[in-house]
């Protein structure tokens, strides 16, 4: 009888300890939220996160905290605005879906110094001169995206330059519906015209989080990201091009993590007089640009000594392109850097059936 007691008080103590500890963290909540909504009214502040922005002495000053107090109230902020426990990289390893896919360019030999093809969840820049197979390469990317059998879905292209070359792509479809005949490869390609900065926000930060969220599309174009920079903002306006580009990248890095898919971007060139050996090229839109993205694809023409004469380019008249004959145009596709690649040259051929890799340069 005695024990009976005795285990009924142990377990009675143990339930009041227990809604003790409970009380005890909301009273700790409570009074970490009352305190941050003192600091916010006392010091001015609006938002949150200008509590993590300000230095600790500035914050103790604005509020009158002490500075553990002060220390504190940032770690609840920080905890509050960031819920996710860190991983370390064995977790990341063992967890499939918080690992990168890459999406093939349907060329083993393209796909072999990109280290298996495109990569997922960040931005991949393609950029060269006009008419040198950057859009050649994108075109053959969203119907690659189509033929991916675990990752695959649809494309969205957003044209800010020229239209849509849709006479192209049904050449490439040709090709391409060989391997799925059923497939209608036209369907899965979304297409958006945009020509200016209020289109590109409502276009990128509306209509394309709904069909990520649909699970409808695994790849993002754009074609090109430089247009709209180059041509809206002037020399005297660096700061704030540099500022809306990093605001601009964020929100495509956030799609690209948060949904797991490649998002490539379409960059001009500008000429760079500054080399011995004479003028050349570089991407545009400068080192704001350069540190938003991951990895760098350039496409190039083909110096004179590295060109192959081709035996139906014999028959090519003046004033007639390669494209208008349905000739092999040749370039050269390099990755200029990349945290998971090796700088690469390699060879390519254009035809009527896409992008291929020819040799190492």
């Amino acid at each position: 009888m005695d024990e009976d007691k005795v285990s009924r008080n142990n377990a009675d103590g143990n339930s009041n300890s227990a809604e003790s500890e409970a009380y005890g963290s909301k009273e700790v909540l409570f009074d970490a939220e009352s305190k941050i909504k003192a600091v916010l009214q006392k010091a001015r502040i609006s938002d949150e996160t200008q509590i993590l922005v300000l230095s600790d002495p500035d914050l103790a000053n604005l509020s009158g905290l002490t500075h553990q107090d002060v220390q504190e109230l940032k770690l609840h902020v920080a905890k509050k605005l960031v819920p996710q426990v860190p991983l370390n990289a064995l977790q990341i390893l063992k967890d499939e879906s918080l690992q990168h896919w890459r999406l093939s360019v349907s060329c083993p030999m393209i796909d072999r110094i990109l280290k298996g093809g495109i990569l997922s969840g960040v931005i991949t820049e393609i950029s060269g001169e006009s008419a040198c197979g950057k859009t050649q390469l994108c075109l053959q990317l969203c119907l690659s995206v189509q033929l991916d059998q675990k990752h695959g879905g649809g494309a969205v292209y957003i044209c800010t330059e020229d239209v849509f070359p849709s006479r192209r792509l049904q050449q490439l479809i040709k090709f391409f519906a060989k391997n799925k005949k059923s497939h209608r490869y036209g369907d899965n390609i979304f297409i958006e015209h945009v020509g200016d900065f209020e289109s590109l926000d409502v276009c990128v930060e509306r209509r394309l989080p709904t069909l990520l969220a649909r699970g409808l599309v695994k790849l993002v174009v754009i074609d090109s990201v430089a247009a709209l920079f180059r041509c809206h903002y002037t020399a005297a306006q660096v700061m704030e091009r540099a500022r809306h580009l990093s605001q601009f990248a964020s929100v495509l890095h956030q799609l690209a993590k948060q949904h797991r898919i490649p998002v490539v971007c379409v960059n001009q060139v500008s000429a760079s007089m500054g080399r011995a050996a004479g003028p050349s090229v570089t991407p545009a839109l400068g080192l704001t640009w350069a540190n938003q993205i991951t990895c760098r694809i350039m496409m190039k023409r083909l110096s004179s000594s590295l060109c192959c004469e081709d035996p139906q380019s014999t028959h090519q008249k003046p004033g007639e392109s390669s494209s208008s004959l349905n000739l092999p145009t040749y370039r050269v596709l390099s990755v200029v850097f990349a945290p998971h690649l090796a700088p690469a040259n390699l060879k390519v051929c254009i035809d009527n059936t896409g992008i291929h890799g020819l040799e190492d340069i």
